[in-house]
């Protein structure tokens, strides 16, 4: 009799819902794409100060021409007559106002000006003036024009044109690869269907007219040759000169940074692809928003010189100049936490973002310096409150952050990407060349349309924990200095009992402990000697516990640790301290929940992910993972950049 249960009762999936699953991620990007596809005077009462401001404007244009302000209003007058004969053109900047000063000796771009910091600037130089047809206006005058101009006029932004930053050259020509993947998974996904009509080309074109105006390309995307060829050419260029030593090279890097972690790995290489491909483009294709990365490694200069190399690359190859710029423009900053802090109300972030920034690396050098990199990745738009001329202005901030570390970070910012590159390369014999970086680049740009699958995880052993309690218990063994059996159960029951027949307290054997209040809980831990005993804040536990258990040799649930730990240990032991000190990070204060009598072992902490921790079989398991791993990117990456080489051949110019 025929089983009826093994009976086929559906049809098998079309062509095209084989080839989109086939292609996860870069069905999603299109998909994202095409949803995003968009076709293409105020009247107020002035206060004193506003018609000091005006009658400061008025009187210089009458100085210039007193026939003027009798036919056109002041407003009109700024625009088409003040402004064009003092050589200042507006732009709009994210949706923002600015101004350019042309004919400035050396500045080629113009001079910038974005706040009133560069204003006093430019009249605090004896050779740098207004390259002016008419009378050159005093500061004072040339504030109040502006000021009228950027805050008294409606919709006046819309007058201008919309500037992209400057980005070095190399910038966008590598942002034709997004575009070619575009025509690339277009092409592949007509293969699936019955006819043309299935598949219609104005699709297409929505996926990549949107990812021209979130890629934002600046004024050089007119250049000759055209940009997409130009990086043909370069890939062109690459193949010839790429060969199988290269990518060993690449992969004794990236295993040395990682120890095999391939998690980290494929999220430093789509660190790398975001931070080219840059904010616009991968909120729209990818509805992510990361901000920050940090990197918890062995040795913060060793990646910061390897990041520093990667965004130095320009792209050129012996006298292969593929820009046509006489000066590369840098992508990365340098500036301390602190100094990022100190900037968001000043001009700097403007600056470094319109000079075509996609990048600030810092290194770890101050116990606050997590606590700037938050507020800096806290800020969704920045306002000038104390600039006359630019208050209005509502400026977001753009640029990715890279934060090394040799800590385990607490409190990261919510946005924060963490990457755990606890390998070590410092004391290693390596060349790291030009076309190292132009192939990790590369490789991260493709790996990010179509990532290479991960490894299927070998299930850990199993452990014979009981409990959730067993857990915590094992945890505290391994990480924890335990001193709470100083404390016997009756010393902390006696206690108890002492501070509420002292306070007067009815019935303080029916009381919940654990709902007491944290000043009742600390004076009688105070009055038994519990504040003189070790203690690590509540985060901290939380933050040890899951490195804990992503790096124990058997299975570990996903437990709420602090709950589990509060029905093993007395109350007094768990309660808000105002002095608490972190053990991972340097010596802070802060008034935290902290549990009194358990002092974490930061060098156990810090050797969680050693090699030496590993057992053989382990370490060999995760060798054989991260070969297979690195061995299908590079094929995949084999397979698919003349398929990106052939997309960027057929793509219109325009």
């Amino acid at each position: 009799m025929e089983d009826k249960s093994n009976v086929d009762l559906s049809f098998p999936d079309s062509r095209e819902a084989r080839f989109k699953s086939s292609m996860p991620r870069l069905t999603h990007i299109i998909d994202s794409l095409k949803k995003a596809y968009k076709r293409d005077y105020k009247q107020s009462m002035y206060t004193q100060e506003e018609l000091d401001i005006r009658n400061t404007a008025i009187f210089y244009i009458n100085r210039v021409n007193p026939h003027f302000l009798r036919q056109h209003t002041l407003e009109m007058t700024l625009v088409i007559y003040i402004l064009p004969l003092l050589n200042i053109a507006g732009f709009n900047f994210k949706d923002n106002l600015f101004y350019v000063a042309k004919g400035i000796s050396g500045y080629p771009l113009g001079y910038w000006i974005i706040s009133e910091e560069e204003l006093h600037t430019l009249y605090l130089s004896d050779s740098q003036k207004l390259n002016t047809k008419i009378l050159m206006p005093t500061e004072e005058q040339l504030s109040a024009i502006l000021y009228w101009h950027h805050n008294k006029i409606h919709n006046v932004k819309y007058l201008y044109p919309t500037w992209n930053p400057f980005y070095a050259y190399h910038i966008n020509m590598l942002r034709t690869i997004p575009i070619a993947f575009c025509q690339y998974y277009w092409l592949q996904l007509a293969k699936t269907k019955t006819t043309i009509f299935d598949c219609p080309q104005s699709d297409r074109d929505k996926a990549i007219r949107t990812s021209v105006s979130r890629l934002k390309f600046s004024y050089q995307i007119d250049s000759s040759p055209p940009l997409h060829i130009n990086m043909k050419n370069f890939i062109d260029d690459l193949c010839k000169k790429f060969d199988d030593s290269h990518f060993v090279f690449i992969r004794k890097l990236l295993w040395g940074l990682s120890h095999g972690n391939l998690p980290a790995v494929k999220s430093f290489l789509e660190m790398i692809a975001t931070i080219y491909l840059g904010h616009d483009y991968i909120k729209t294709a990818t509805s992510t928003h990361p901000t920050m990365n940090i990197i918890h490694c062995k040795n913060t200069q060793v990646i910061k010189q390897l990041l520093e190399s990667i965004f130095t690359f320009p792209f050129t190859f012996d006298n292969n100049d593929y820009t046509v710029e006489p000066e590369h423009r840098p992508i990365y900053s340098l500036d301390p936490p602190v100094t990022l802090a100190a900037n968001l109300t000043s001009s700097a972030f403007i600056d470094a973002e319109l000079n075509g920034g996609l990048v600030n690396i810092s290194i770890d050098k101050s116990k606050d310096d997590l606590g700037h990199l938050a507020k800096v990745a806290k800020t969704s738009f920045i306002k000038f409150k104390e600039d006359r001329i630019f208050r209005t202005v509502k400026y977001v901030p753009d640029r990715y952050y890279v934060h090394i570390t040799e800590s385990v970070p607490v409190d990261p910012p919510s946005n924060m990407q963490y990457i755990e590159l606890t390998g070590n390369i410092a004391d290693k014999e390596y060349k790291f060349e030009d076309i190292h970086a132009a192939i990790l680049i590369l490789l991260s740009l493709v790996n990010f349309f179509v990532p290479t699958t991960l490894p299927l995880q070998k299930p850990r052993s199993p452990h014979s924990f009981t409990s959730e309690e067993d857990v915590a218990r094992k945890f505290i063994e391994e990480l924890f200095d335990d001193t709470t059996s100083k404390f016997s159960p009756e010393d902390l029951e006696n206690a108890i009992k002492k501070w509420y027949t002292e306070n007067r307290v009815i019935e303080s054997s029916n009381l919940d402990m654990s709902k007491a209040k944290n000043d009742t809980l600390r004076k009688i831990a105070t009055s038994i000697g519990i504040l003189e005993e070790p203690h690590t804040k509540a985060k901290e536990i939380e933050i040890a516990f899951e490195l804990w258990r992503k790096h124990a040799p058997y299975t570990i649930g996903d437990i709420k640790i602090i709950d589990v730990l509060k029905k093993l240990y007395n109350p007094l032991f768990y309660f808000k301290y105002n002095n608490a000190r972190s053990r991972i990070q340097t010596n802070t204060k802060k008034n935290v929940r902290v549990f009194f009598g358990l002092a974490l072992d930061t060098e156990k902490l810090e050797t969680l992910s050693d090699e030496e921790n590993i057992s053989e079989f382990d370490m060999k398991q995760r060798q054989e993972d991260f070969i297979q791993y690195y061995e299908d990117m590079i094929q995949n990456f084999r397979r698919l950049l003349p398929q990106v080489r052939e997309s960027l051949l057929q793509l219109d110019t325009k």
